[in-house]
């Protein structure tokens, strides 16, 4: 999700992955006395050379049979930095956004980005950050697939997966508000009757509802209390809703996103991204996204 709050700030939402690489047994000839480790550091290296050269020949690399084109930008030794977004989007080349057809630039920055998800890959952790684009919603299996491209010889096998969040309980406990709530309740749900009813005003019964989505705000002390108690009953909450998450704030008034049923870890994070930044082939541009999603991998 893009948001753009005031001028040039805009909020986006990230995402966080884990890369885990293994070893296959069935390695071939020239590779099979390498150690595990060292299969692996061969991998990284031949990976880190050929991103490198990405990277400078601003070259796209279409991903096979996904639809999908992945750009490397100016990147460091162990980071892997760049944009994964439709490869009918493509033609012009990344920057095509960045002019609008009578070759003027483009004052609200947040189109720049409107077809294209940002990521950055930090090798040492094997970490990813991704920042959340509605226009495109795929990742994990192309960027899998991305990884696989680079494998040669050295018979990795290669899992991208989402990470889990595993401070919800203390996020809960830090909630001092609620901004937005999106709650999808199961099919069959037991609390759909207590909380809605929809058959005087529409004339059906919640049996025959397949999705409800209902956004809440709270900010009373009281009623944010009651509030901590009532999803941090886990049973209750995984028993009765297909989709429950929170976007709350913090005692140090930073935002954070609770996701209750998948428990993946997100975070909603603001960047200021002014319309100067677009000039020099948009460096600026460019390392300001860079910096922060580096800065979430960090925090």
């Amino acid at each position: 999700m893009i948001k753009e709050i005031e001028n040039n700030t805009i909020q986006i939402t990230l995402e966080f992955y884990n890369v885990i690489i293994k070893v296959s047994e069935q390695r071939d000839l020239k590779n099979f006395n390498l150690s595990v480790e060292e299969s692996i550091e061969k991998y990284f290296t031949n990976l880190k050379n050929e991103c490198k050269k990405y990277a400078e020949n601003s070259s796209a690399i279409n991903i096979e049979d996904s639809g999908t084109f992945i750009e490397l930008l100016p990147t460091e030794e162990n980071i892997i930095f760049g944009i994964i977004g439709k490869s009918s989007e493509i033609k012009e080349g990344v920057l095509k956004r960045i002019k609008n057809s009578n070759g003027k630039e483009i004052n609200q920055t947040d189109l720049n980005i409107e077809n294209y998800k940002y990521f950055l890959f930090d090798i040492e952790t094997s970490k990813v950050v991704v920042m959340v684009n509605s226009n495109y919603s795929a990742f994990q299996q192309p960027f899998t697939k991305f990884l696989e491209s680079f494998n040669s010889s050295y018979s990795t096998v290669i899992k991208v997966e989402r990470e889990i969040d595993n401070d919800i309980g203390n996020k809960i406990n830090r909630m001092t508000s609620v901004l937005e709530t999106e709650m999808e309740f199961a099919k069959n749900s037991q609390l759909t009757d207590s909380i809605l009813s929809f058959e005087d005003d529409f004339g059906f019964s919640n049996d025959d509802l397949t999705k409800i989505k209902i956004n809440l705000q709270v900010s009373n002390e009281a009623s944010v209390s009651k509030f901590k108690k009532f999803i941090n009953d886990k049973l209750k909450i995984g028993n009765n809703f297909k989709n429950f998450k929170v976007t709350t704030k913090d005692e140090k008034d930073e935002t954070e996103v609770i996701d209750l049923i998948k428990r993946y870890l997100t975070k909603k994070v603001t960047i200021e991204l002014k319309s100067e930044y677009l000039k020099d082939s948009a460096k600026i541009y460019f390392k300001e996204i860079k910096k922060a999603l580096s800065k979430s991998l960090i925090n």
